[in-house]
């Protein structure tokens, strides 16, 4: 017998299925894509205490899309690059005006976090000549209080990552 997925179920994840596919977003479903800056800040906390109840880790990565802040070029350019490089799994959203943030799941290490900073600025090159600056925390092996000085003062240009 084949299970009947009921309706309401089905449109949910025709949605989600239209929501994720590549180069197929308009401005309103990028804009849906991003959390707000506070639930976003409740995701990273709800990830802390699933991260310490189940033994494993994750990153996050914080990008400064400049003075503009959420209505610039720079970060309309890099949610859309967002739209196509996230797994599923990850989360992107507003950690403040400025400042876009990404939470890997399952990924624990820095080197992971990185490798996935130098492909958003790769894919960002292509849009402009100066990719946004980004700092790389990993939770829990070097996870301190983040405030959004600290990400400023911070922050990581593409050449420096090869060091870390």
């Amino acid at each position: 017998m084949a299970f009947k997925c009921p309706s309401n179920i089905r449109r949910l994840l025709s949605s989600w299925a239209a929501r994720y596919k590549p180069h197929q977003t308009t401005i309103s479903q990028e804009q849906e894509f991003m959390i707000p800056e506070k639930k976003f800040h409740l995701a990273i906390q709800r990830e802390c205490a699933r991260a310490d109840r189940n033994g494993h880790g994750f990153s996050l990565v914080i990008f400064d899309v400049g003075e503009s802040g959420q209505g610039g070029e720079v970060a309309q350019q890099l949610i859309e690059v967002l739209t196509q490089r996230l797994r599923v799994t990850d989360e992107a959203g507003w950690f403040s005006d400025r400042y876009v943030g990404v939470i890997l799941y399952g990924t624990p290490q820095k080197e992971g976090a990185w490798r996935f900073a130098n492909d958003i600025w790769d894919l960002m090159s292509k849009h402009t000549e100066e990719p946004p600056q980004c700092i790389v925390y990993s939770y829990p092996a070097d996870w301190r209080h983040i405030d959004v000085q600290t990400a400023q003062t911070q922050a990581k240009h593409r050449q420096a990552d090869q060091t870390h």
